[in-house]
């Protein structure tokens, strides 16, 4: 097998989730189906086959949505800075730690090659990944005393 086919198979473990439960819309922290419960497939630009259902999201859809968000607001306006920088690094290392996963998973969605989706190379020596500097840059500013 090929090196694309082998990719191909890869990035489809890790579709079978979305395949058989579809895409759905994040709000409020919870997975739901658009108001509607109207779909569309997704297809993939690199083999043309469907990828999975995703939900067809409308205005009332993005109406509960920045309600939510709204709301979520209040409280994260007002979670001291410490607090929000370390839900930032653990969200950014819950990304890293999917990488591969979210790399093959948007080479079939887009069909941009692997090579562009997967980790980035390092820049300057110290870091190797835009998170990795996100991290660097959250603890920096939180020593002098920016983030209280």
């Amino acid at each position: 097998m090929d090196v694309l086919n082998e990719n191909i198979a890869r990035a489809s473990a890790y579709m079978a989730k979305f395949r058989e439960a579809g895409v759905l819309n994040h709000i409020n922290g919870a997975s739901v189906p658009a108001a509607s419960g109207e779909t569309f497939e997704t297809i993939s630009p690199v083999d043309l086959k469907s990828l999975a259902p995703v939900a067809k999201g409308g205005a009332e859809d993005i109406d509960r949505a920045v309600a939510a968000a709204t709301e979520a607001f209040k409280t994260w306006s007002k979670t001291p800075g410490k607090e929000r920088r370390a839900i930032l690094i653990k969200v950014a290392e819950a990304i890293e730690a999917r990488a591969e996963e979210i790399a093959f998973t948007e080479c079939m969605d887009t069909g941009q090659a692997l090579r562009f989706m997967s980790k980035a190379d390092e820049v300057d020596g110290s870091c190797s990944t835009g998170i990795e500097r996100a991290k660097v840059q959250l603890s920096s500013t939180a020593r002098k005393g920016a983030i209280q």
